[in-house]
């Protein structure tokens, strides 16, 4: 996600929060992860989710119900 000539780029982006959504990478993953990413990458502390928070996201409660629907279609 963070693109850079050099590590000194890149530290720099992170630290300021500047990512390439669009890249190739970002558009391949789901609306949700994308979603997650997002909040847990933002750029205040105080404002990414707790562990708590972040285990109550979609991405892990929607994937956990299609994971439990395909475990029981093949016991």
């Amino acid at each position: 996600m963070f693109k850079g000539k050099t590590v000194e780029d890149i530290i720099i982006k992170n630290l300021e929060g500047n990512f390439n959504k669009l890249s190739m990478k970002w558009n391949s993953l789901s609306k949700n992860a994308r979603d997650l990413i997002y909040k847990m990458i933002n750029k205040d502390p105080l404002k990414r989710p707790s562990i708590d928070t972040i285990l109550e996201h979609p991405f892990f409660t929607e994937n956990a119900k299609l994971d439990a629907t395909l475990t029981s279609r093949f016991q």
